[in-house]
């Protein structure tokens, strides 16, 4: 990482970006910034964020 600091994303939750054309309103949430969410599930949301899994840990010390 460009900041040198340890950064680890665990999962999404059950809610991923996505467009949600086409779905129930329940399905769908907007964020503050506008960003689409769409309700899909832990296992299906997956946990990569800008398209990478970002599993470093800090070191104990």
């Amino acid at each position: 990482m460009e900041s040198g600091v340890a950064f680890h994303f665990k999962q999404w939750g059950d809610w991923a970006p996505g467009d949600g054309e086409n779905l129930p309103a329940e399905k769908v949430r907007r964020a503050q910034d506008g960003t689409s969410m769409v309700r899909v599930g832990k296992r299906n949301a997956g946990r990569t964020l800008d398209g990478c899994e970002w599993n470093q840990l800090p070191i104990a010390r």
